[in-house]
């Protein structure tokens, strides 16, 4: 959970040095965020109900590979923690 905790804080610490930033993208991650943030509050009590954000971390990753590719870094490296925890 850790390792979660501080990968969000890496993106959010890389897209506050972003100017450029899609609004669309900047609320999609926003949600993503508000999604794993309440996912570490139950501590995966109910891990079915996040099913979908592994794979909602990689699409997005995708859609900040162009412009923004550290941001797709990080993001890609939450999906892989999202994928470990078997969500």
């Amino acid at each position: 959970m850790n390792d979660m905790k501080n990968m969000l804080s890496q993106i959010q610490a890389s897209l506050s040095r972003t100017e450029d930033l899609d609004p669309e993208l900047r609320e999609k991650l926003a949600v993503l965020d508000q999604d794993i943030q309440k996912l570490l509050e139950k501590e995966a009590h109910a891990p079915f109900a996040y099913a979908g954000l592994e794979e909602a971390a990689r699409g997005l990753a995708v859609r900040f590979t162009n412009n923004h590719p550290n941001v797709a870094l990080l993001i890609g490296q939450l999906a892989d923690i999202l994928g470990k925890m078997g969500i």
